[in-house]
């Protein structure tokens, strides 16, 4: 029995922009901004949306010659490249060159992985099976860069140059990963090998339960910025 999500995200979000004044004064203002919000298993408010993948059996009587095997796996991923670039350019008597630009990404990544096996309900529970393996694991994955860069150039007799560059990026894997067996009346696993020629054997049978958590997060943010004002005063 397996259930597995591999739910996934691929977004490149960008913005460019450029102003150039030329005058007596020469002013130039440029502004860009890009913003990229990307979730799996929550609300754009942030708010879990319930569900997960989930394999189990519950309140049930088996009788398996075979192996009884329950996996639940969460490979879900986002991946995310959010760029954002300003130039400003003023020329004049008085120049006045301003540039700002701002790369944010938002990703988020949330599941409930559950393997189980729970007789807690009413009435008898019993599984019997030549082995039995519960395995609950989450490899969710997040990769996002985020980049601004911004340039003012100002030339004139009095040159005025302000340039600004930010780059932000939030990430969070928020994954719970259960595995377990609970209030059984009975769980067996009576898988068995011939030893010798008398036909005597033994159990080889095994019960394994696991949980691995293996989430990652690769994150690249970095901005730049460059501001040059030329003249009398600059």
């Amino acid at each position: 029995m397996d259930s597995e999500s591999s739910s996934s995200i691929s977004a490149i979000t960008g913005a460019i922009s450029a102003a150039v004044g030329v005058g007596s004064p020469g002013v130039g203002v440029s502004i860009g901004a890009a913003i990229s919000i990307n979730k799996i298993g929550f609300d754009l408010f942030g708010n879990p949306l319930g569900g997960g993948i989930k394999t189990y059996i519950t309140d049930s009587n088996i009788n398996a010659t075979g192996d009884l095997t329950l996996d639940a796996h969460a490979a879900q991923k986002i991946d995310a490249a959010v760029l954002a670039g300003s130039v400003a350019v003023a020329a004049g008597q008085t120049g006045v060159a301003v540039s700002g630009s701002g790369a944010i990404v938002l990703n988020e990544i949330g599941a409930d992985v559950d393997a189980y096996i729970d007789g807690s309900g009413a009435g008898s529970s019993t599984v019997e099976a030549g082995s039995i393996a519960i395995n609950a694991s989450d490899d969710s994955t997040i990769n996002t860069i985020a980049g601004a860069a911004s340039a003012a150039i100002a030339l004139g007799q009095t040159g005025i140059a302000v340039s600004i560059g930010a780059a932000v990026a939030l990430n969070e894997i928020s994954t719970t990963v259960d595995a377990y067996i609970r209030d059984m009346d009975g769980i067996t696993a009576d898988a068995s090998q011939v030893i010798n020629a008398l036909g005597d054997t033994r159990t080889t049978g095994d019960i394994t339960v696991s949980a691995t958590q293996a989430a990652e997060i690769n994150a690249i943010a970095a901005a730049a910025s460059i501001a040059i004002g030329i003249g009398q005063t600059g």
